[in-house]
């Protein structure tokens, strides 16, 4: 276990992790300090985004990803929140988890 925080870069078994900016910003829940996001990538050319429990935020702007795996239920995104991430992330492939708990 390592504790990261945002801008933390990590190389697990050849694939770069870095931790990003991931919380909800009309709800009770953690802080912006207490939760993160991942951006994997292996080889260089693919970049995955796994959004985990968070709202839309601005940060979103700035990832650049190929894959984005979007959390759209009733206590983290709403399916605008979703729509709008997809938007100004542009990725090439979107997924939208509604019952799964991949990676939490």
């Amino acid at each position: 276990m390592r504790v990261v925080k945002p801008g933390d870069v990590l190389d697990v078994g050849g694939v770069r992790v870095e931790a990003v900016p991931s919380y909800n910003v009309d709800k009770k829940f953690p802080s912006q300090e207490e939760r993160l996001a991942r951006l994997y990538r292996g080889d260089g050319r693919v970049r995955i985004y796994h959004a985990g429990d968070t709202d839309f935020i601005p940060e979103m702007k700035e990832f650049k990803v190929d894959i984005a795996m979007i959390l759209c239920r009733d206590y983290v995104m709403t399916a605008d929140q979703a729509l709008k991430a997809t938007l100004v992330m542009k990725p090439k492939l979107a997924i939208q988890c509604t019952t799964c708990h991949c990676g939490q």
